[in-house]
């Protein structure tokens, strides 16, 4: 599977193997030695087999990974870049105290918890932003230019993210809180889930980028997230992937997801299908990709959608379908014409049963189904007058 420089999402099916896949690319990324107290590896191995071997190729470098049940074994250790790797279920202790996580960012000196959140069904060990801040906020009020310069970082990074709410710091009590456009006043577990789980993930990355010695805008690495618009409004999924990558410009972003609008206005070789084929998954890139065409398309091509309509439309349109394209009818069959036709009168379905040229061309391709249209594909304006103008008379 090849993978972009910046957004790569990840898309299939319930099962396709999207965790696993995240999963996988995480332990082939991280450097020997990272999972020293995790020797459960077992289950990443096929049942069958006795170790799996995870294959990684970097600008013409190579990196194996082999896992074995109680251990993990790597080749090429240096090709082991600064990685983040979040499952679809993170949480916070509200009262977990900021003080230690806080003195390892300035130190330098966060080493842990990377990447266990993708392989646990559930992590509530990520520290609340707000909590962080109001420390920050307090050591800068003591003079520290450090912790000024890191508030107000970590202060516009969450701004810039999160819409519909600001974090902003009470004047009197110097604490910090979520504002919405209306002047209520929220704490984070306030929030909607889909908020709280933006909060807290865009928070966790800025406190590890912090704590390795980086600031967003020059952190390179590899940051992947399982389900990352995971309750989220489709007005703020549509623009929740750009957010990322003007934040974090240098990242490469591995993310699957199962929202159409999360997908849209990206590149053909920024999004993956998992397909199975023959009991195989496979990964192939699409060929065009989605900021030419409407959400519609996109539930078509991109997450196997058969309708746009639901069952009760759909089952009047195939059944219009069957009728205006048979060439006699019985006075029950016009009857039922008439009576589809009301029906369809004032919805956008309307548009193409009234288009004769549409069913004309359904009547052709009825009779004529072995055409190979690869062929025309790629026709020119001037071929396309042409040939309009040799059917004129069809139409």
């Amino acid at each position: 599977m090849r993978f972009t420089q910046g957004v790569n999402i990840i898309i299939g099916e319930n099962s396709s193997g999207k965790t696993s896949l995240l999963q996988a690319i995480t332990l082939g990324l991280m450097k020997k030695g990272s999972f020293d107290d995790f020797n459960d590896f077992e289950k990443y191995i096929t049942k069958t087999k006795s170790e799996s071997k995870i294959n990684l190729y970097f600008d013409g470098y190579e990196k194996h990974t082999t896992l074995k049940s109680n251990a993990r074994e790597v080749d090429n250790n240096i090709l082991s870049p600064f990685v983040v790797a979040y499952g679809s279920n993170i949480f916070t202790k509200y009262k977990l105290e900021a003080d230690e996580i806080v003195n390892d960012m300035f130190s330098g000196n966060i080493r842990r918890d990377f990447t266990t959140s993708i392989f646990e069904d559930y992590i509530d060990e990520i520290h609340n932003p707000k909590s962080i801040l109001n420390k920050l906020s307090r050591l800068a009020q003591d003079g520290d230019k450090t912790a000024k310069e890191y508030e107000v970082i970590f202060r516009e990074t969450i701004n810039d993210f999160i819409e519909g709410f600001d974090l902003i710091k009470d004047k009197k009590s110097n604490e910090y809180f979520f504002k919405c456009a209306e002047g209520n006043h929220f704490r984070l577990e306030n929030l909607s889930e889909g908020y709280r789980n933006s909060v807290l993930l865009i928070g966790d990355i800025f406190v590890k980028v912090i704590g390795v010695g980086k600031k967003p805008d020059t952190i390179e690495g590899v940051i992947l997230i399982d389900e990352f618009d995971r309750h989220l409004h489709p007005k703020w999924q549509s623009n929740l992937v750009t957010k990322l990558t003007t934040i974090f410009p240098k990242i490469q972003f591995i993310l699957t997801t199962h929202n159409p609008m999360s997908v849209m206005d990206r590149k053909a070789d920024e999004v993956t299908v998992l397909k199975e084929t023959n009991g195989k998954i496979e990964a192939p890139k699409e060929d065009i990709g989605t900021q030419q065409i409407d959400i519609g398309a996109v539930l078509l091509r991109y997450f196997g959608v058969e309708s746009l309509v639901g069952k009760t439309m759909q089952d009047k349109i195939d059944e219009i379908t069957r009728l205006k394209l048979k060439g006699v009818h019985t006075d029950a069959e016009w009857e039922k014409l008439e009576e589809l036709e009301e029906y369809f009168e004032y919805t956008p379905a309307r548009n193409f049963i009234y288009d004769r040229a549409y069913f004309n061309f359904l009547i052709f391709l009825k009779h004529n189904k072995n055409i190979d249209f690869k062929n025309y594909e790629k026709m020119t304006d001037k071929e396309m007058v042409k040939l309009l103008d040799e059917y004129k008379d069809l139409f």
